[in-house]
């Protein structure tokens, strides 16, 4: 009888043997902290890749798992010379993944543009003709005919979001924010969804309009614009606008140097019914951007306060007053707290079922959050848990997730 080994076993026994060591990204963990280009490495041992280097076969049937959850890391110039890309195969990691077949395997995808060598690097903050722009469309076409994602994620400068989504963004302050990456995250719970029926060209508002954001039904977007303690190093940090896109994201692009796109038109798709923001001490008029202008939505995350280690970072915290930035904050909760509670039949509030603050460890936050649940008036909340509100249906019943 011949003698059974673990090599000799079928490919999907080992197959469900490796599928043990294959774990979440560490990226899902980390898309409400502060975004770097290097937020993406993994702090502990692989074992499945480390499994994957023992031989041939055991090689072949971890591929699919390893690439499960893929990063495409991508130099600004590369990203410019793709931009009208119509072979998949052009794009170096899509052609290895097209060439083992691995293609339908893939759960989430994060494409990280690589910051420039030089931080003053001009050319980060010019804005991209409007050809460009244009042009730029066709890459998600050509990378989507191929991939199936139930996520996907931009990690990049501001400047390149521009870019990547068709919007034109106003870099006029840019200089007062510095340089820092911000995160724009798609998602979706199944591949079994319809997809919401393509406008016809002659109803689109605006010229350009980046089909990212319908080219699935996405049903939760997730937008971390990081860092804003630099603009609070100059008196005038109230009026400095940032470099973003979430005006675009929830009302329209809106007219920057010499491109002209007609507002009141969002970008984010109707089928996203759960938004997060996240920002580190985002100026007041900034984030009421998204109280005044938020969407039909049924569950909103809010982020506001960075991890406590970074207030206490004297080289963070050089040349700022910190009773600026809990004057902004409390700005910023006071007018989400109000537009939470005392909505009107008119606005998009009436939609909202939770609400989840990532401030519960800022006690002032959640204290003053918690006061308005308990002298609301026009709209019955319950807290859950530290940081969830719950809305209660008439029949007493809390809204499920």
């Amino acid at each position: 009888m011949q003698k059974i080994t673990f090599t000799s076993l079928p490919t999907e026994l080992h197959f469900q043997i490796l599928s043990y060591l294959d774990v979440d990204p560490p990226s899902y963990s980390r898309f409400t902290n502060r975004p770097t280009p290097h937020m993406l490495e993994s702090e502990s041992e692989r074992p499945l890749k480390n499994a994957s280097e023992v031989n041939k076969k055991w090689r072949s049937v971890a591929l699919p798992l390893l690439f499960r959850h893929t990063i495409w890391r991508l130099q600004p110039y590369r990203l410019i010379q793709l931009s009208d890309c119509t072979n998949p195969r052009d794009i170096r990691l899509i052609k290895f993944l097209i060439d083992h077949n691995i293609c339908d395997r893939i759960d989430s995808m994060v494409l990280l543009v690589e910051p420039p060598l030089d931080d003053d690097d001009e050319v980060d903050i010019q804005p991209p003709p409007e050809a460009l722009l244009a042009n730029c469309e066709i890459l998600w076409d050509t990378l989507f005919s191929v991939i199936d994602p139930l996520r996907f994620t931009i990690i990049s400068r501001p400047a390149r979001f521009g870019l990547l989504l068709a919007i034109p963004l106003d870099f006029r302050e840019y200089w007062s924010y510095g340089s820092h990456e911000h995160i724009l995250s798609f998602s979706r719970d199944s591949r079994f969804v319809t997809p919401p029926p393509q406008l016809p060209a002659s109803d689109s508002v605006l010229s350009i309009r980046s089909k990212l954001f319908t080219i699935r039904p996405w049903t939760a977007t997730l937008l971390n614009e990081g860092c804003n303690l630099g603009v609070y190093r100059t008196y005038d940090h109230h009026r400095k606008h940032p470099p973003s896109i979430l005006s675009a994201l929830l009302s329209g692009p809106h007219t920057a140097g010499l491109h002209t796109f007609l507002a009141d038109r969002p970008l984010l798709a109707p089928s996203v019914q759960d938004f997060s923001y996240i920002a580190e001490f985002p100026i007041a008029d900034h984030f009421l951007k998204l109280v005044q202008h938020l969407p039909l939505l049924r569950r909103l995350y809010v982020q506001l306060v960075p991890k406590p280690h970074i207030l206490k970072d004297d080289y963070e915290m050089r040349n700022i007053d910190p009773r600026d930035l809990w004057m902004e904050r409390n700005a910023s909760y006071a007018a989400l707290m109000t537009s939470l509670f005392t909505w009107t039949p008119s606005t998009n509030w009436r939609s909202l079922r939770v609400f989840e603050s990532g401030d519960t460890a800022d006690k002032q936050a959640w204290d003053m959050a918690a006061h308005f649940v308990l002298h609301a008036q026009t709209k019955k909340w319950a807290i859950e848990r530290e940081g969830v509100f719950v809305w209660e249906e008439p029949d007493g019943k809390k809204a499920q997730k």
